[in-house]
């Protein structure tokens, strides 16, 4: 599989202008779009609770949670229903109240309305009525993780090929340089894309890859 300077060095054949900083970041912004649509790269976040605190801020790496569980000892684990605040409000009327506390069953994702407003936290309901002592009970979320990557990295090896970054990369410079041509080269990347994503698919069903946890598979996107 290419590294990332060969990704850049076919972009710069067809835009030989555009500068190396550029052309990395670029490359990034379409590598954390491709992990926010699919699990190529897993992470494990621990959240340690305290007492009454609802909301708890969420690793900015954090692309999509895949599921998440509470976690009582080193060998029980119960998993967590993905929500949102609208559902909840709807489904479990005083939610939002105090004294709504006890074990966590359900958690959602949103800016926070308490801590920085710039970030994004994950929220437990009930409220957590206890803290973890000095490690359980605490909440694991499994999850895709974006990190940077650098000239001399490789490209995710799980990929079909390195087509995707090159086509996203048109798309997003030429939003700028040639309008024009920038719905072709979108169409193109969002179809490669699809063709991975479906590739990856196809390997985890199949159990070829380790991609996803073995229970509870539940979804958010994090945008």
């Amino acid at each position: 599989m290419s590294t990332v300077q060969q990704v850049l060095d076919k972009f710069a054949i067809k835009f030989p202008d555009v500068d190396a900083p550029t052309q990395l970041s670029l490359f990034n912004d379409a590598h954390k779009k491709l992990l926010s649509r699919i699990q190529l790269r897993n992470g494990v976040v621990y959240i340690t609770l305290v007492a009454q605190q609802r909301e708890y801020a969420l690793d900015p790496s954090v692309t999509k949670i895949e599921s998440a569980y509470f976690q009582q000892d080193a060998n029980t684990q119960t998993p967590l229903t993905e929500s949102s605040t609208d559902w909840l409000d709807v489904s479990q009327w005083g939610w939002r109240s105090p004294t709504y506390q006890g074990q966590p069953t359900d958690y959602y994702v949103s800016a926070s309305d308490v801590l920085d407003s710039g970030s994004l936290t994950v929220g437990l309901v009930p409220i957590p009525s206890f803290s973890s002592v000095p490690t359980y009970p605490r909440i694991v979320l499994y999850c895709s993780k974006w990190v940077a990557l650098d000239v001399g990295d490789n490209v995710p090896a799980s990929l079909l090929s390195d087509n995707y970054y090159l086509y996203e990369m048109y798309a997003k410079w030429t939003a700028v340089d040639n309008p024009a041509q920038q719905p072709y080269w979108q169409m193109m990347s969002d179809s490669e894309l699809q063709a991975n994503h479906e590739h990856i698919v196809s390997m985890q069903t199949q159990g070829q890859s380790g991609f996803f946890p073995a229970a509870a598979y539940f979804p958010t996107r994090i945008r």
